[in-house]
């Protein structure tokens, strides 16, 4: 989780290949996925990870581009964000983590509706599926 937590926060440039965060993010939910599934507790601190995914999301944002990959990443996101949310009591060290992620979630909820917007647009040309990032954006209002 730290490498992933790194290569986002530090691979943030305009030329590089979108689909390298696509399987950043897929690995990061594998790895909840298998804490979930075997209820492993990891010492980490989570508010990192969550920083340098809702960094990745705001520039992901900024680029303004048409690219469909962008939204497979806001919907990958969105699982990462779902699983904290929906399962985070059987991987997160204590209660107190559920209150840091909701402030980082509300802090940053600039970010997650702007790639709302964006994935209503593509939606609305039948380019892709969106429910978890109306998920999240849901779970933010």
């Amino acid at each position: 989780i730290y490498l992933m937590s790194e290569f986002l926060a530090t691979n943030l440039t305009k030329n590089f290949p979108l689909q390298l965060y696509s399987k950043c993010y897929q690995v990061i939910h594998r790895i909840l996925c298998y804490q979930k599934k075997c209820r492993v507790r990891l010492s980490y601190p989570w508010p990192t990870l969550w920083n340098s995914v809702i960094s990745a999301v705001k520039w992901s944002n900024s680029l303004h581009l048409d690219d469909p990959e962008i939204i497979n990443n806001y919907i990958q996101v969105g699982r990462i964000f779902n699983m904290f949310v929906m399962y985070g009591d059987t991987f997160l060290p204590n209660p107190g983590s559920y209150d840091q992620l909701y402030y980082e979630l509300l802090r940053q909820h600039k970010s997650s509706m702007t790639s709302t917007k964006t994935a209503l647009t593509f939606s609305q040309k039948g380019t892709t599926e969106i429910a978890p990032v109306l998920f999240l954006y849901q779970c933010l209002l």
